[in-house]
């Protein structure tokens, strides 16, 4: 390998780790992630990354290629792609959004943009284009000049006529509101009709989908026992975690203890009591990460409790801590509809 070559193996890791962290940097409030989301994602990435390069040496070594084509593939497929990737977006697009995979949470703003074609020989009269909205999200604006007709679930416009090979292309933007999370994605449709028959209605109809960025916290709890005595202690294990995409601000987990058990200690301390409810709060919780409360509780002595079953239930809240209500999601690829 020649001399000047070997500087290369630390200069591109520190250049894409560079690039990386100024499409952060400039990752500003109104848009679709917070800098502790990358913080909690960084590491699923850089093992993704790994992983791709890995994938190309091991390629590469099978074929028995030269040691210096080996480690330029490890480059071009681990490093290179990625970093090249993110500076167009963000640099040459003008868009640090396209540098990251869009995600929709409550209250995000979803702009799409749809291009309706004419690729027939004659004039389509009467064009009619439905837009079915995905669930719990609503319209709020569209760029076309044609009135906007609202339904149930649906908008639609009537552009008039498209000439051969006349387009029409324009944005609607939507807006989830805050039961996005029951979904399992948002998927968005588009349909395009005219008066005349069509050769190919099939390219008529357009989807685009988009993956849900909601918080996912859960919490499981344990005891060392399955069965007690009276004046005897009992030790609660609750283990949280977030399985979702986007990091869980202001975690607050509670647990209510039975009438017939009162509070001895906890690891880590509790953030106070209101009643028989005790508090935990946890603060951001990244994704994929998981912690553990250990609460120790000492049954009662009455006997009038004797043979009685001991409930200890359990809870968690997630709070939007110092986040903009408004988000916006980068644009989705263009949707193509051929009239």
């Amino acid at each position: 390998m020649d001399f000047t070559e070997r500087p290369l193996r630390f200069i591109l890791p520190a250049l894409l780790f560079l690039i990386y962290a100024g499409v952060i940097f400039l990752e500003g409030e109104g848009e679709s992630a917070t800098k502790s989301d990358f913080i909690g994602i960084f590491p699923f990435a850089l093992l993704l990354n790994m992983v791709a390069m890995a994938t190309g040496f091991i390629v590469a070594r099978s074929l028995r290629l030269r040691v210096i084509n080996q480690f330029t593939i490890t480059i071009e497929v681990g490093l290179q792609n990625s970093a090249l990737a993110i500076f167009v977006a963000a640099t040459l697009l003008k868009s640090h959004s396209m540098a990251l995979v869009p995600v929709v949470r409550p209250d995000d703003f979803i702009t799409y943009r749809i291009t309706v074609t004419n690729q027939g020989f004659g004039s389509a009269h009467n064009v009619i284009v439905t837009d079915t909205l995905p669930a719990n999200t609503g319209f709020i604006s569209d760029t076309l000049p044609f009135p906007v007709i609202t339904g149930t679930g649906v908008v639609s416009w009537n552009i008039t006529t498209l000439l051969p090979g006349g387009r029409r292309s324009f944005e609607l933007t939507l807006q989830a509101n805050a039961n996005i999370c029951l979904n399992s994605s948002v998927t968005n449709t588009a349909e395009a009709f005219g008066d005349e028959p069509d050769a190919n209605p099939v390219d008529n109809t357009t989807t685009e989908s988009i993956s849900l960025g909601c918080r996912d916290v859960g919490v499981i709890k344990s005891a060392d026992a399955p069965q007690t005595t009276m004046g005897r202690d009992v030790v609660f294990t609750l283990v949280y975690t977030n399985p979702g995409l986007i990091t869980a601000t202001n975690t607050l987990i509670t647990d209510v203890l039975p009438i017939s058990m009162t509070f001895v200690q906890s690891t880590p301390p509790h953030s106070g009591p209101i009643g028989s409810e005790y508090q935990w709060n946890v603060g951001d919780v990244p994704p994929g990460i998981t912690g553990s409360i250990v609460i120790t509780g000492h049954v009662s002595n009455d006997p009038t409790l004797c043979d009685a079953a001991v409930a200890n239930l359990d809870a968690v809240a997630q709070q939007r801590r110092g986040e903009v209500p408004h988000r916006p999601v980068p644009p989705a690829d263009d949707g193509r509809i051929d009239q």
